[in-house]
């Protein structure tokens, strides 16, 4: 008895864990792209810089179709931005983690001062999307973005989040 309740446990378990649907055969697998949660997406943009985007389901319906906000900026359900470090592996493993290393050296950030947002999933997410996996697309073009205590800008032309798997929640 308690070894066909030991086996019908695991079977669930591997059911829960293995049920990403037909969207984990699309995910992207580029190694410099990352996404978790409900949802945010990050990605290396430079050796030292890591540029995410978060999109809080809790202001914003999310649509299977693309949504596109001229100018994110003013929009209060999305968080855009750069973190810059000397040790930007550090940054990237805590990203999406709940255990974080120390970089050894401070990060200087940088908020977004304008640009267009373009979003989509590729299904709904229930209630709790923790651990609901699908995939976000997200398109950032003419973002200009502001180090935090300066007036230094720094403009991008367009960054593409294609096909990342999220809703994966740490801990």
């Amino acid at each position: 008895m308690k070894k066909n309740l030991a086996v019908q446990t695991i079977l669930l378990l591997a059911l829960a864990f293995f049920s990403c649907h037909k969207e984990c055969d699309k995910a992207n697998t580029d190694p410099n792209i990352k996404g978790c949660g409900d949802f945010k997406v990050a990605k290396i943009i430079a050796e030292d810089k890591i540029l995410s985007v978060w999109i809080d389901r809790k202001k914003i319906a999310y649509s299977t179709q693309f949504q596109t906000f001229e100018n994110v900026a003013n929009e209060g359900f999305a968080t855009v931005k750069i973190e810059q470090n000397c040790n930007i592996d550090a940054i990237w493993s805590g990203i999406c983690n709940d255990v974080f290393q120390d970089p050894g050296c401070p990060s200087v950030h940088w908020s977004l001062q304008k640009g267009k947002l373009s979003f989509k999933v590729s299904k709904v997410p229930t209630a709790s999307a923790c651990n609901d996996f699908y995939l976000a697309t997200v398109m950032l073009e003419n973002a200009e973005f502001k180090k935090d205590s300066s007036s230094e800008t720094q403009l991008i032309n367009k960054v593409e989040f294609n096909n990342v798997q999220v809703g994966w929640c740490a801990g």
